[in-house]
């Protein structure tokens, strides 16, 4: 059996499935062909946040912050 990983793409909000052997290739979305990981910042919002926190088996780090 393959071990995989949930990713949430940072473009389109899909989940996809990921072979963690192939973690550290380019992996695309499969639904808007646009990289998984990038590497950068993503900031959620409250139409993205559920998605992303709920939806992927990586780690997620979260800054909170308020302009006042």
């Amino acid at each position: 059996m393959i071990d995989s990983k949930k990713v949430v793409c940072p473009y389109c909000n899909a989940v996809n499935r990921v072979a963690v052997e192939q973690m550290n290739e380019e992996c695309l979305c499969s639904e808007c062909r646009q990289p998984l990981l990038h590497g950068e910042p993503l900031e959620l919002t409250v139409a993205n946040f559920d998605s992303h926190i709920g939806n992927s088996d990586l780690p997620v780090l979260v800054d909170f912050w308020a302009p006042w």
